[in-house]
């Protein structure tokens, strides 16, 4: 018997345009343990995909099909410029 009943599987990405089915947007793979692959889907907007993994986790509990394990890979990085002015805020120079 496995651990976890179905899974969802997120790759956040950290863009805030709009974007589908392209490397750099968001994806998820979800679906029953027993399944011999994944179901996938690239919502075009956080908000959708929000949705999907709202719906995903509802039909679930829902139904009591049992545990789910939910993973995330949120992308956390600094903003474009940013190193360059740490460095100069640690050698003591002002910032533009």
């Amino acid at each position: 018997m496995p651990l976890f009943s179905a899974f969802i599987m997120v790759d956040w990405s950290g863009s805030d345009r709009r974007r589908a089915k392209r490397q750099d947007c968001i994806w998820i793979a979800h679906g029953p343990a027993t399944a011999t692959a994944p179901m996938t889907a690239s919502p075009p907007s956080r908000t959708e995909a929000e949705h999907l993994i709202r719906a995903q986790l509802q039909s679930i509990i829902a139904a009591r099909k049992g545990r789910v394990l939910l993973c995330a890979d949120f992308g956390y990085g600094y903003p474009a410029g940013f190193a360059s002015l740490l460095a100069k805020s640690i050698s003591g120079a002002a910032p533009p």
